[in-house]
């Protein structure tokens, strides 16, 4: 996320970054030299929190500059310490409730239920608010982009059973969106707003024997 950041604040945007983490967001802006461009807002997008977060960061925002672009950052671990079990089920649950030492056969049916689901929740939220803000005036289009990560997922216990079933339905929502829009553009609709996700660490120099008996287009977006 701060890479993306980065690139987008050398190219002249403004760059609104938010987090649920006052420290997250310093470290941030210490790690890219505190730039003029760099907009911090803290706040969460559970539903409850999701409408005044935004609200918040659009009003900050400098005027005459609409919101253009949005990237989504979900299932990439790679923000957190590399061990066993650390991905943003951390940041997901109460601390009491240990979601990321929990093993899956351990949970109860309304546990799983309550937890399996949070991360797309949270994302569907930004989508729900975000997607109508964004300026569809001029003739560029505008974007919204995931970034997911581990393209083939963890099941090895790399992440946590709750965060692996979250990241997963990541996937889903990136992909339903992107049918969606694409649905809507073929009816004249959405037709300004470009939808994409990009997986980090997906693997794509596959062999020619793969690559001619599994062929894919597309194989990093739709």
């Amino acid at each position: 996320g701060r890479e993306i950041a980065r690139s987008f604040l050398q190219a002249g945007a403004n760059v609104i970054v938010n987090s649920s983490q006052e420290s997250r967001l310093r470290q941030i802006a210490s790690d890219l030299h505190n730039p003029s461009g760099l907009i911090l807002v803290k706040g969460d997008l559970t539903p409850e929190s999701a409408q005044a977060t935004i609200d918040t960061a659009l009003a900050v925002a400098p005027n005459g500059h609409p919101l253009r672009h949005v990237v989504a950052h979900g299932a990439v671990r790679y923000w957190t310490k590399q061990i066993a079990g650390c991905d943003e089920t951390y940041s997901l649950v109460d601390a009491d409730e240990s979601a990321a030492q929990k093993r899956l056969l351990d949970m109860s049916p309304e546990y799983f239920i309550d937890t399996s689901s949070r991360l797309a929740a949270l994302h569907f939220n930004a989508v729900k608010n975000l997607l109508p803000k964004l300026d569809v005036s001029t003739d560029t289009h505008a974007s919204y982009t995931f970034v997911t990560g581990d393209g083939g997922g963890h099941i090895s216990g790399k992440r946590s059973a709750t965060g692996e079933i979250n990241s997963h339905h990541m996937w889903g929502l990136s992909a339903a969106l992107r049918e969606e829009l694409k649905a809507n553009n073929e009816k004249g609709e959405d037709a300004n707003v470009l939808c994409r996700e990009v997986r980090v660490g997906l693997p794509v120099n596959r062999s020619m024997e793969e690559q001619q008996s599994e062929p894919r287009d597309r194989p990093l977006s739709e």
